[in-house]
């Protein structure tokens, strides 16, 4: 390592890893204000990767009750981490410690990255900035899902993916390190298939065999999962692929191509699958800058270098999570790993054409209007993107309280009138982990007859109190109008017994919690039990008997 490269290296990585404590500081600080000091994490999901991990370290079942495995993770690796954190009594702050960790591997990756592509120091403190600002990677970070993980090792991935797309002799140790890489991408979160898959289809055409190598070592996290979960009679892939994935109702070639069909010709209309609210704007500036570069390489000729293949590969992966991923609609996590994979890809293009600039603005009035022209319409555009990011930011503390608020206390409620007993729920995460009962997920992600009935479009109403009914739930603690919209209502038999009200839902599924008896005999229980239990609710939280 020169002391050019060291000296630009502690420069950005310094501003970097500031940068990202003040934002992750903020973010904790304000959080932990609104939750009495509690650390809650701002999504249930977060939970239901723990309360596996849980039962994975206190009774080996990969699930969420003891003896009854559940495969609903699309994390296997996050999973098995967090319960070595379980066994070490350290899973509550384990997500958080992770994601921090992550989130400096991913500045680390990136700068290094930039650094050989031969960018100064200047350049380099503005690429951490956007790497920090624009997914925004506190934010990913706060969540404590894997997801920073994912870009990190999306990141590592694309690095060295791009240096085999370019001719030339390849070592042993370089092919190694791209294996390993591959392995580790798809074992951390099975979107990362998405990335692999493009390179994999990139690299065919240059190096046959590498490319079927990535493709095999890729295959083997999800053969071994779905091995598992085969032999456990679950589905191959993971629950929550199977429930809310974006794929045909047929699994056959006519379904397959109909899919390919419709997301090929709506594009355009389908990209607002990987943005939240619709917001486009990061992705699209992106994507423009990308697809210039590539444009501009191909018109010189110059495509086989690794800032063109990483383009490629940034490009194809945002087409390819179009057609087949969701989008998540709260925090953005799902396309974080595409806009780090962007700003690294679209950077040595920006780069180049600031240098081009710099030089025209020598040329004249005419250009010198050209360059500030082009300065202000580059000002504005980072408008929108900052707008969404500190859109984002503000969901973060907000969903801390509503969680706290909300599932929080209905899993203190569960504690203490129905502890061990099968409870129907659509929110699995915090009352799984802390509710002291066994979970019926009327989403199917923890109960596989559910979610058989899910993805072969037969979840009705009434089917949905059979299966509930079957597995012994004696209560049901749900969103209704989150069920209305999955199953078409809630079951005629189910007796309302109370609301769960708090002020607002900016990150749950809704303010309101109905909590019913599943037979009346349960009535009286439940109310005595939500009687003593409202008397020790936090501030904005209500018990409404029905």
């Amino acid at each position: 390592m020169t002391p050019v490269f060291r000296s630009r290296y502690a420069a950005a990585m310094s501003f970097g890893t500031v940068l990202f404590a003040a934002l992750y500081g903020w973010l904790a600080l304000t959080s932990l204000h609104l939750t009495g000091g509690m650390l809650v994490y701002p999504l249930d999901d977060t939970y239901i990767q723990m309360a596996m991990a849980n039962t994975l370290a206190s009774s080996g079942t990969y699930g969420f009750v003891a003896g009854i495995p559940a495969f609903s993770s699309t994390s296997p690796l996050w999973v098995l981490v967090l319960s070595a954190g379980a066994l070490a009594g350290a899973l509550e702050i384990l997500p958080a410690l992770l994601n921090v960790c992550a989130a400096l591997l991913v500045l680390h990756v990136s700068i290094q990255y930039l650094i050989s592509r031969g960018w100064t120091a200047g350049w380099l403190i503005g690429a951490t900035a956007a790497i920090n600002l624009v997914p925004p990677l506190a934010v990913v970070a706060a969540i404590g899902l894997e997801h920073v993980f994912h870009i990190w090792m999306s990141a590592l991935f694309a690095i060295a993916m791009s240096r085999a797309l370019v001719p030339g002799p390849r070592t042993r140790k370089q092919n190694a390190a791209l294996l390993v890489t591959t392995l580790f991408l798809a074992a951390s979160r099975f979107d990362g298939l998405i990335l692999i898959a493009c390179g994999a289809l990139l690299l065919a055409v240059w190096r046959f065999r590498l490319a079927m190598a990535v493709v095999a070592v890729a295959s083997v996290p999800v053969a071994v999962h779905g091995a598992f979960a085969i032999a456990q009679g679950w589905h191959p892939l993971p629950t929550s692929v199977i429930v809310k994935g974006n794929y045909p109702a047929a699994a056959s070639t006519t379904g397959v191509a109909q899919m390919a069909t419709a997301r090929a010709t709506r594009i355009s209309g389908r990209l607002h699958n990987v943005t939240p609210d619709h917001d486009l704007s990061a992705l699209a500036i992106l994507a423009f800058v990308n697809i210039g570069g590539l444009l501009w390489g191909l018109g010189r000729r110059q495509t086989a270098t690794i800032e063109m293949r990483m383009s490629m590969l940034a490009v194809g992966t945002l087409v390819l999570h179009a057609l087949v991923a969701r989008a998540d609609r709260v925090f953005g996590r799902y396309e974080a790993y595409l806009l780090v994979l962007g700003i690294l890809a679209a950077g040595p293009w920006l780069h180049r054409a600031a240098t081009h600039l710099r030089g025209f603005w020598q040329n004249g009035i005419m250009a010198r209007i050209t360059v500030a022209a082009t300065c202000v319409l580059a000002a504005a555009s980072l408008v929108p993107i900052g707008a969404r990011s500190v859109a984002l930011a503000a969901k973060i503390p907000a969903g801390s309280h509503e969680i706290y608020l909300q599932a929080v206390q209905l899993a203190r409620f569960t504690r203490q009138t129905l502890p061990g007993e099968p409870v129907a729920l659509n929110d699995l995460g915090v009352l799984a982990y802390a509710g002291n009962i066994r979970p019926v997920d009327v989403m199917g992600l923890g109960t596989i007859d559910v979610a058989r009935a899910l993805s072969r479009r037969e979840l009705t109403p009434a089917r949905l109190d059979a299966l509930v009914r079957e597995q012994g739930a004696v209560a049901a603690i749900i969103h209704v109008p989150f069920v209305h919209f999955i199953v078409g209502g809630v079951p005629e038999s189910w007796i309302p017994v109370a609301d769960f009200v708090i002020p607002e839902a900016r990150v749950v599924a809704d303010r309101v919690v109905t909590i019913f008896a599943l037979a009346p005999d349960q009535i009286d229980r439940l109310k005595t039990g939500l009687t003593a239990f409202a008397k020790d609710l936090p501030p904005g939280a209500t018990v409404v008997p029905r």
